[in-house]
């Protein structure tokens, strides 16, 4: 199994730009404002949320608002799929893709951001199932990651000496990590 780089990650979190949009709500594209809206994107941290709105801010700038279509994609961590913008945890990094009504986004996608990370195995312990490296405790629990399907990494190939490549969610909560898909890069020696 190929590791997924941030770039490419990245690009998954924009697949699937819905073609057809619903009209049920004020913050939704109608049809003859569909042609009209540009694709937007934005990256930051939840700050507040609610059922369908998310409060960000970004890296620069005001805390912004992002609200959650009806037929929105939305996953959390290693959580996976979720129903509804209330269920993120704050304080965590996420992408959302759609577009800007004014100042707000309306968001088809929201999701974590997830980082690469190498590591080396020195011993795996559990439950709950987890790689020890140099530094830390890993977690290991892949996910099904939208419209791309479960990635995970199978925890029997880990034996101390293993070395991993991969992506990794931070709780923001208690900063334990989880690895959410990786592939051995180098067997034991």
């Amino acid at each position: 199994m190929k590791s997924l780089d941030r770039r490419r990650f990245l690009t998954l979190c924009g697949v699937g730009v819905s073609a057809t949009i619903a009209a049920a709500s004020p913050f939704e594209l109608r049809p003859a404002a569909a042609e009209a809206a540009e694709p937007a994107a934005m990256v930051g941290t939840i700050v507040a949320r609610s059922v369908r709105v998310l409060w960000i801010a970004p890296s620069t700038g005001a805390v912004r608002a992002v609200v959650v279509a009806d037929y929105a994609k939305l996953y959390s961590g290693i959580y996976g799929r979720i129903g509804s913008a209330n269920d993120f945890v704050v304080g965590d990094r996420v992408l959302g893709v759609g577009f800007l009504r004014g100042e707000t986004l309306v968001a088809h996608d929201v999701g974590s951001v997830f980082t690469p990370l190498t590591f080396t195995v020195q011993d795996i312990v559990g439950p709950p199932l987890a790689a020890i490296t140099e530094d830390e405790r890993i977690y290991l629990t892949g996910m099904n990651l939208p419209d791309v399907g479960h990635l995970g990494l199978d925890p029997t190939t880990l034996v101390p000496g293993v070395s991993v490549d991969g992506i990794e969610w931070r709780d923001p909560r208690n900063e334990a990590r989880y690895l959410v898909t990786g592939s051995v890069i180098a067997d034991a020696a």
